[in-house]
């Protein structure tokens, strides 16, 4: 039996998590789920997934914060980020990029196809 995907969805919308994991796992992804960074680090002292996806503006730990964070360590140098944001503009892209982020998305892109994009960086990874 093949090994299913495993993808941590950071966001603080408890709706969009939601929409995330469902989108995900209708495509046969697994999930956990983080409300923010701190608490993401917290599963990911458990667990390893094989791709982390993360909103940009949240309180307390953002999502630059955990994509600089991820990236300084060795385990998770090589899981692939996908920084998501509602903001338009502002060179997030840019800085997500920067700081190591395999790439990025719009919330206002998230579509039927997501887990098909989602799989695309998994087998790019």
């Amino acid at each position: 039996m093949e090994k299913r995907p495993m993808v941590l969805i950071v966001d603080d919308d408890k709706v969009m998590r939601e929409l995330l994991k469902d989108l995900l796992e209708r495509d046969g992804i697994d999930t956990m789920t983080a409300g923010d960074g701190h608490e993401a680090l917290l599963l990911l002292s458990h667990k390893t997934p094989d791709l982390v996806l993360t909103d940009l503006v949240m309180p307390g730990m953002d999502g630059f914060g955990l994509i600089g964070t991820l990236k300084r360590q060795n385990l998770f140098k090589s899981v692939p980020i996908i920084a998501i944001t509602s903001v338009a503009g502002k060179g997030f892209e840019a800085k997500a990029l920067a700081l190591g982020a395999s790439g990025f998305l719009q919330k206002s892109d998230i579509s039927r196809n997501f887990g098909e994009h989602v799989r695309e960086v998994l087998a790019n990874a």
